[in-house]
């Protein structure tokens, strides 16, 4: 889905061909997210050459995985959690820093606790503001 035409910067070339493929079929893997202890994360695919990752969550409906390549000459670095440059990465020692997610795990579980507290105290509020109106307009 690309946007709409008038999204489209000055001078673009009008004629331009944008109904390309913008999907890559990725070769078979034995990376599950069901495997990670992490979420969200984002995990080099040792078995794909870390030229892909994935990025696993727990969402309301299940176990999500959405798989990426990397530009052209990088790999995913589970080090930084980003593509790098190729000479930078060790592929091989991906799996033993899976770890390297739990900052983001936490912080995530931190905004999620927090979202839940905030609302449950604006609803505590609403409630106690309800009563009070009650009680003053008796």
């Amino acid at each position: 889905m690309n946007a709409p035409r008038e999204y489209y910067p000055m001078g673009y070339d009008k004629n331009f061909d944008d109904n390309f493929a913008s999907r890559v079929d990725l070769p078979d893997t034995s990376f599950y997210c069901g495997d990670q202890k992490h979420f969200p994360g984002l995990y080099a695919d040792e078995d794909l050459g870390c030229m892909v990752f994935h990025v696993c969550a727990l969402t309301d409906d299940g176990l999500i995985m959405k798989s990426f390549l990397c530009p052209e000459s990088t790999l995913f670095d589970q080090t930084i959690l980003k593509c790098n440059w190729w000479f930078y990465v060790d592929c091989k020692a991906s799996r033993s820093l899976y770890d390297s997610n739990i900052p983001i795990s936490k912080s995530y579980q931190l905004m999620k606790a927090l979202a839940f507290f905030s609302a449950y105290k604006n609803h505590d509020n609403s409630t106690t503001a309800a009563q009070e109106s009650t009680e003053s307009s008796e």
